[in-house]
């Protein structure tokens, strides 16, 4: 699954990044900024929780202003780089997989946004994933081995998509772009915030 997966990742992001966004997906675009961007983070008739039980954790993100602060960052940049042609909704939902073949579906909101959308949404949805273990863990399965399972698909599907990214990236583009990738991989500010999020839950 990961080898076609990053292989769907990285391709359309070089070969598209140089078309103009001049088809439509706005009102896609400005839906999948307030389901990601915007409603979580406040009180909107659409979320949805456990409750009561996660209550206080709802009610906790919506007066983190420190998320927010960061939530609204990650939201400017999601609104104002058109780099690449993407998918726009991947998660592990979107991918279906046999012993013959991987495919990507469900492309209906694919609009010109940034290119580390994906991959981003891709994992975001592993570790979701992974910390819904807990929850279906009994006595016959504690799910620890399904858990590790995730990590390592976490780590191997980022490792082989930066490898590809780079690679495509240098045979289609002059140079190495090696002063536009820092931008994107060494980002202090998401560095922080991924280490800030992930990094007290994640060995």
């Amino acid at each position: 699954m990961i080898e076609p997966v990053c292989t769907y990742l990285t391709k359309p992001k070089i070969l598209n990044v140089l078309f103009s966004q001049g088809v439509g997906g706005l009102l896609v675009a400005m839906l999948t900024e307030q389901v990601v961007f915007s409603d979580p983070y406040k009180v909107s008739q659409y979320n949805r929780w456990t409750s009561p039980y996660l209550d206080r954790d709802a009610e906790a993100v919506r007066q983190d202003n420190a998320l927010k602060l960061e939530v609204a960052e990650l939201k400017s940049k999601f609104c104002e780089r058109a780099q690449a042609l993407i998918h726009g909704d991947l998660h592990t939902g979107s991918v279906m997989v046999t012993h013959e073949s991987t495919q990507v579906i469900d492309p209906e909101f694919a609009f010109y946004g940034p290119m580390g959308f994906d991959i981003g949404a891709f994992l975001g949805n592993l570790i979701l994933a992974f910390f819904a273990q807990d929850g279906h863990a009994d006595q016959v399965n504690d799910r620890k081995t399904y858990k590790e399972w995730i990590l390592r698909t976490i780590e191997e599907t980022w490792n082989l998509f930066h490898k590809k990214f780079i690679a495509l990236w240098d045979e289609h583009k002059d140079g190495s772009g090696e002063a536009y990738l820092p931008a994107i991989y060494n980002n202090p500010g998401s560095a922080s915030c991924t280490k800030e999020i992930y990094g007290r839950f994640v060995p």
